[in-house]
């Protein structure tokens, strides 16, 4: 009972707090077509607005993030499928190989923002189970490989469906949650990264001592796998719906205070109408191309963490099962790190100055691994740069959602960051190279400098946007005179929009 009422607590300091940051907010204070004007919520109100968190938590985010694991483990399936003699069976040379890992991040980094194009012109729940659904029959169709060409086809076939997955995700969370509430919700989005991490391992492992006379190990890996994506896909039909005001599984007064609360922040994602201006904008906005190179060194600096734990400690003569076992434990506390990250950054009120302070953080880990000669300290680096890394691939991405506004530069935002900070995987991949080990001197210099990049740019953004919320509150703009749909064009370039830094 006790815990029941801790629970609950905790859930109404929640809303308290989101209550409290709209109404704070200047972003929120406009009489525009665009923004509803200041906010105020009833004691009923918080109460609905309470049971819509965590109606949509449970059916939403918690969906997608299972939805990201599976996606996570089955694009990494080729590594275990390696390991199981994938290469011997289909004769590839090694450069082949190579050539099949760059070729998913080929179609990765061209599709997604073609792919959330189509979510926004059609049914994001309808799109969203098909691209998980095609994920995984495409991953299956890849036990059917016969050589090098047939691996291609397939592995640049699952990049162009899998792209539109992390993406589309970002933008019906953005079409569901509150700007202060984002942070956290795509920080424990993008955690099931990190779990994934802890258990492919184990679940690779355990399908490779699956013996059949029939079909090799590396087979079975993909059928298993592409098919418990595909069931998931299925479920998305019954989990999913587009948008708040069409969820069925939410009550007309919980729909009438998020559209309350939506229409005071700008939050006009449900908009069917696609705007080529706010397209234009997306594309050519430096503050989102800030966050898509700090999100595209994030996704490098903690690809080193999966990729190079278990192949280091190996190299340091600890078994294949202890050094998953070690590597388990920083990507646990990178989880509850990542996981609780928006909370921290609410606290602290700054995205940047935690972002700069969690790849410091990061920079020391690399450093130890790269110039201190003995193991321990190595091992200790190691470690380090796993656990803190972990923000990285999260954050700017909800930076860049929680500074939207309009109907189209949010969908094309979150597809953008997504696809950049994606492809960082591709690059670990060619950094850290086995002849390398176990100081991996390109690889570790090479995160040296995004760690450095990173810190300069999280900074230099949090400075800007401090400067332009300045200015604005010095020099307001009279766009009386502007229709209704200049208005909603002008997206966080309103002149009543307040930037969270």
């Amino acid at each position: 009972m006790a815990s029941s009422t801790t629970s609950s607590d905790n859930i109404q300091k929640v809303v308290t707090e989101t209550v409290t940051a709209i109404n704070d907010d200047k972003s929120f204070s406009s009489t525009s077509t665009s923004f509803s004007g200041p906010l105020e919520l009833t004691k009923e109100d918080t109460k609905h607005l309470k049971r819509y968190y965590r109606k949509c938590d449970y059916r939403i985010t918690l969906y997608l993030g299972i939805a990201y694991a599976f996606d996570y483990i089955s694009r990494e399936a080729i590594s275990a499928a390696r390991v199981a003699n994938l290469i011997e069976t289909l004769h590839l040379k090694p450069f082949e190989f190579n050539i099949a890992l760059a070729l998913f991040f080929v179609g990765h980094l061209l599709f997604q923002v073609f792919s959330n194009i189509i979510l926004k012109k059609t049914k994001p729940s309808w799109w969203m189970s098909f691209l998980i659904v095609g994920t995984g029959a495409v991953s299956m169709s890849t036990a059917a490989s016969q050589n090098h060409i047939g691996l291609y086809m397939c592995r640049l076939a699952l990049g162009v469906i899998e792209a539109g997955i992390p993406a589309g995700a970002l933008f019906i969370m953005f079409s569901y949650y509150p700007r202060n509430e984002l942070g956290k919700r795509i920080g424990f989005f993008y955690g099931f990264a990190s779990i994934s991490n802890v258990i492919s391992g184990p679940i690779n492992a355990g399908i490779t001592k699956i013996h059949s006379s029939t079909i090799q190990s590396w087979r079975i890996i993909f059928l298993l796998l592409g098919g418990l994506m595909c069931l998931w896909g299925l479920l998305g039909l019954l989990f999913l719906r587009d948008y708040p005001q069409t969820a069925s599984f939410l009550s007309a007064q919980e729909k009438r205070v998020i559209e309350k609360v939506m229409r005071a922040q700008g939050n006009r994602a449900a908009s069917i109408r696609f705007s080529k201006k706010q397209l234009i904008d997306a594309l050519t906005d430096g503050k989102i191309w800030s966050c898509c190179v700090i999100g595209l060194c994030g996704h490098i600096l903690f690809n080193a963490g999966a990729l190079l734990g278990p192949v280091m400690l190996s190299s340091y003569g600890f078994s294949q099962e202890m050094s998953n076992g070690l590597n388990a434990i920083p990507n646990v506390f990178g989880f509850l790190l990542l996981a609780f990250s928006g909370t921290i950054v609410n606290r602290i009120g700054s995205t940047g100055f935690f972002l700069a302070g969690v790849e410091s953080v990061s920079l020391v880990g690399f450093i130890l691994a790269l110039a201190v000669p003995y193991r321990a300290a190595q091992i200790i680096g190691l470690f380090i740069f796993t656990i803190f890394t972990s923000p990285g691939i999260a954050l700017p991405a909800a930076w860049v959602s929680s500074n939207l506004a309009g109907t189209t530069k949010p969908v094309i935002a979150s597809a953008l960051i997504s696809a950049v900070g994606s492809s960082g995987g591709g690059i670990t991949a060619l950094i850290y190279r086995d002849q390398d080990k176990p100081r991996y001197f390109l690889g570790n210099s090479f995160s040296v400098g995004c760690c450095v990049i990173a810190i300069v740019l999280a900074l230099f953004q949090t400075w800007y946007l401090k400067k332009e919320n300045r200015r604005r509150d010095i020099n307001p703009k009279d766009i009386s005179h502007f229709t209704e749909q200049e208005v909603i064009d002008l997206c966080d370039r309103h002149p009543d929009f307040r930037y969270r830094v």
